[in-house]
């Protein structure tokens, strides 16, 4: 017994570890590098582009406003309009004819050169921020092109400005200039909120949204408690590569612009414990997430680092819904919302699993037919009730006819 005993304590603490490994695993697996914490992206979708001549306004924050503007003519492209910015780069006196060096230049077309930066590059405040008015890309000097914008690739432009107060800010904006300086393309740009923060000149990858498999659009229930779906799945590229949904959510109620029924419960069944409001809940006896809310009609999970994708999908098979207040015939329309938990403030923030999209809504009408409803019919077979009134009178029928022949037999 001591043995069976020991074997079976080694197993279970062999089983704690690795639940307290994979949870470790799932946390590194999906936290955003700490140089884009932070971090907010805007996909200029389309492209921005100027041809010949013009101004592009960008605005990094997305405040509505304005940091400055990217003007091009016949004769340069360059900056203007900044406001409390600066751009990574050196003046123009230097090194400033691709290929040649460096080019003498008067101090009277004293200017400051942004620097064409490639991928991977770190943006912080040990950089080259020269204090200059006049910022060019590309520009024109004794029939000579000057500037670092010129070979016709999409570069990273550097930026350091702030938001609030004097506090800095770095970002970048990446561009195309046409080799001939003829065109400009504004391809997409990014921030770090986090003041004097680093950002990398990279480009974030696209968060892809969950998707919601196989749930019935249509389903039958009498108002008892009901499995919405035994089948219904969900995927997600990131959570499913590192096979951890933690942070992840689901939420059903009513598809009524936020407006719930408190006659619609949801509970389990299966192998998933109680959903108590406030409470953790478990499959199979392990804590998978928390109950955020069950009541009032609105059901919300949260996913923890034990949550794996088979995991979720036993959850999400194992929901029950029962409403007892509804008429016969009639429909109830639920949302089912599955979050990815894509740390997410806006569809511009790179978050952990990366930029763009992290819910998807799927509807399904649950039809209320009542057990004890029976439909009428004029031409109906009789029931064994009208079969016994019927043969009951056919007997009474025969038998007074009996009668009346033998009282006339009589006479």
């Amino acid at each position: 017994m001591s043995i069976k005993h020991k074997k079976t304590q080694q197993k279970v603490s062999l089983s704690k570890k690795l639940s307290a490994y994979s949870a470790i695993a799932c946390a590194s697996l999906l936290t955003s590098s700490p140089v884009n914490a932070g971090v907010y992206y805007t996909d200029v979708n389309p492209d921005g582009v100027l041809n010949g001549a013009g101004d592009y306004d960008i605005d990094l924050n997305n405040s509505g406003g304005r940091n400055f503007t990217i003007n091009i003519n016949s004769q340069s492209i360059k900056i203007k309009n900044q406001v409390a910015t600066r751009f990574f780069g050196k003046d123009v006196k230097a090194d400033m004819i691709p290929g040649t060096g460096t080019m003498p230049i008067p101090v009277t077309f004293f200017k400051n050169a942004a620097y064409a930066l490639d991928s991977n590059q770190t943006l912080s405040s040990s950089g080259l921020w020269p204090n200059n008015n006049e910022v060019i890309l590309q520009d024109t000097y004794n029939s000579n092109q000057i500037g670092k914008f010129t070979d016709g690739t999409s570069k990273f432009l550097g930026v350091k400005f702030n938001i609030n107060g004097n506090d800095a800010n770095y970002g970048w904006v990446r561009l195309t200039v046409a080799s001939d300086g003829s065109s400009l393309t504004v391809h997409d740009y990014a921030y770090n909120s986090e003041v004097n923060a680093a950002i990398e000149t990279s480009i974030p990858s696209k968060n892809t949204a969950p998707v919601l498999s196989d749930l019935d659009a249509n389903i039958q229930t009498d108002g008892n408690p009901i499995v919405i779906d035994s089948d219904v799945t969900v995927s997600d590229a990131e959570l499913d590569n590192a096979d951890c949904y933690d942070g992840a959510k689901i939420s059903l109620g009513r598809h009524d612009n936020g407006v719930y029924d408190p006659n619609d419960i949801f509970s389990n069944t299966g192998n998933l414990g109680s959903l108590v409001e406030g409470n953790s809940f478990t499959l199979n006896g392990e804590t998978i997430g928390t109950v955020d809310s069950n009541s009032g009609g609105l059901l919300e999970l949260s996913f923890n680092a034990n949550a794996t994708s088979d995991k979720v999908d036993e959850v999400l098979q194992s929901i029950t819904y029962s409403n007892s207040n509804e008429a016969n015939g009639a429909q109830v329309t639920l949302d089912f919302i599955f979050d990815d938990g894509n740390l997410n403030a806006g569809n511009t923030n790179i978050g952990d699993q990366g930029y763009g999209d992290s819910t998807v809504s799927v509807l399904t009408t649950l039809q209320f037919v009542k057990a004890n409803t029976t439909k009428t019919n004029t031409h109906s077979i009789p029931t064994m009730n009208e079969y016994g009134l019927m043969i009951l009178a056919m007997i009474i029928m025969v038998s007074s006819t009996r009668r009346m022949r033998n009282q006339e037999e009589k006479i």
